[in-house]
């Protein structure tokens, strides 16, 4: 058995533990994120593991997979550490992430104490892969994780999570990606909405996330592609919550550039036990 130590964030309801600077392998990082976010266990919608010690502060996930919920998690806790630099009424930074290649801009402002609003900046070469698979569903390839977004008013919600989601990964080659979600979306005279569910492989779960930060931005390349909205676009998640997705200016010629930010609650920190991990010697 192992003790490590952790944070548990809310960031827009998706909740994320962070285990704080403790080196494990891939495989390592896979089995306790497993237990930690197992029910009856910490519960939580996924795990990272946070090296907030490095020049470059490094966020690894449990499956090896990106994660825009989670990048806003960590960049909160730089915040709290004092590992972000003032600007103006926020503070930011640089941070790297797993299944991300380019490094990352983060903005934190605290709202209220263990309240914060977070964003972060996918700034990329080119703009995420858009392909139309079949009437009414998407696919959208966003680093770490590839998404099928689907018409919420064409394709009904899943009975089953785990079969119909998996169906819908298998028809469409997604099995042996590290991660991939099944996002349902919605537009209403109150805006966007998403329900999202996602797989992650090394894991070996499905989750009906409570929100999801890469399947709000791919359900916004939708939006503009497909449907021609413009401007800034604020998505409701499940949870309640609403995540905003806004362009900005690439640094790349020819490149893409957003910002996706919402609400972060710390709910936790302190030592969780592992038995998947051997004591340390």
């Amino acid at each position: 058995m192992r003790i490590l130590p952790f944070l548990k964030y809310s960031p827009c309801g998706n909740t994320t533990i962070l285990v704080r600077n403790v080196p494990l392998s891939p495989a390592e990082r896979a089995r306790a994120a497993a237990e930690m976010i197992a029910s009856g266990h910490l519960e939580a919608e996924q795990a990272g593991y946070a090296d907030t010690e490095a020049a470059l502060p490094r966020l690894d996930m449990m499956g090896g997979e990106f994660c825009v919920n989670a990048t806003r998690a960590f960049a909160a806790q730089l915040f709290e550490e004092g590992r972000l630099t003032p600007e103006g009424e926020a503070s930011g930074g640089v941070v790297s992430v797993s299944g991300m290649p380019e490094r990352l801009r983060v903005r934190v402002r605290r709202v209220a104490p263990g309240r914060f609003e977070s964003a972060v900046l996918l700034d990329l070469p080119e703009a995420p892969p858009l392909e139309r698979v079949a009437p009414g569903i998407h696919l959208v390839r966003v680093p770490g994780i590839a998404h099928l977004v689907l018409d919420a008013a064409a394709h009904p919600l899943p009975v089953d999570k785990d079969r119909d989601t998996a169906a819908l990964f298998a028809r469409f080659g997604l099995l042996d990606e590290d991660a991939a979600g099944c996002i349902w979306l919605r537009r209403g005279p109150s805006g966007p909405s998403i329900t999202p569910f996602v797989r992650v492989r090394e894991t070996g779960t499905t989750y009906a996330e409570t929100a999801c930060g890469s399947g709000t931005l791919a359900a916004s390349v939708v939006c503009r592609a497909v449907y021609g909205d413009a401007g800034e676009l604020v998505l409701m998640q499940p949870g309640g919550e609403a995540l905003r997705v806004a362009q900005a200016e690439p640094s790349h010629p020819g490149g893409w550039a957003a910002w996706v930010g919402g609400p972060v609650r710390v709910l936790a920190r302190g030592e969780v036990f592992v038995d998947c991990l051997e004591e340390e010697r």
